[in-house]
């Protein structure tokens, strides 16, 4: 099942509450910065450097209460860092790229009708394409396909149509323990914060 089906299965799924009441809608560009935590800073060894993009569909379901959802789709890139020979010893001796094509779906609430505030969380779905830097021969690490993740977000609304948010990002990659340990990259599970701009058409 690739990220398009899910897509539409996600959109299919909300149709009948949707179609149930008077909603309004918004096509939602996205753009911001990453800063790996967890087993992305074990591979990539460079905390700053990543960006995020992503284009999505806000729908106000229930405006009386606050509550809509946002379905999106975006490219997330962590680039690999360098290790330096003086702390070979510690950190492993290669490190690592992160890209990945992603969807999700978030619940949106706004808690106080007088506050431009918004609180966001749902579920994400990533494709890691995870490759060593510098590597001789085939840089790709394996473990792709569809990986859960989980996000958490706060935003702040400028205007109708600039928003702002901190998201965190909680995702699988290789889970199976019984193969070799490297630190960071089995078992993995990357992380990642992300400041996001937001314009709303």
């Amino acid at each position: 099942m690739n990220i398009r089906t899910l897509i539409a299965i996600g959109s299919l799924s909300l149709l009948p509450a949707l179609q149930a009441q008077e909603t309004k809608t918004n096509i939602i560009a996205s753009g911001g910065l990453t800063w790996t935590q967890g087993s992305s800073r074990d591979l990539t060894q460079k905390a700053v450097g990543g960006y995020n993009l992503e284009v999505g569909y806000l729908y106000h379901a229930e405006e009386d209460l606050g509550v809509g959802f946002h379905l999106y789709a975006g490219w997330l890139k962590m680039p690999a860092g360098n290790v330096s020979a003086n702390r070979r010893a510690t950190l492993p001796s290669s490190t690592y790229q992160l890209v990945s094509p992603h969807a999700g779906l978030d619940v949106v609430y706004k808690p106080f009708a007088s506050l431009p505030i918004v609180l966001t969380t749902g579920p994400s779905f990533h494709v890691w394409q995870v490759d060593e830097k510098d590597a001789v021969g085939d840089s790709k690490q394996g473990g792709q396909g569809i990986k859960l993740g989980w996000r958490v977000g706060a935003g702040y609304e400028f205007s109708k149509s600039w928003s702002v948010s901190l998201n965190y990002t909680f995702t699988e990659w290789r889970s199976n323990s019984e193969l070799e340990y490297v630190e960071g990259l089995n078992p993995s599970r990357p992380a990642y914060f992300t400041v996001m701009a937001h314009y709303h058409f």
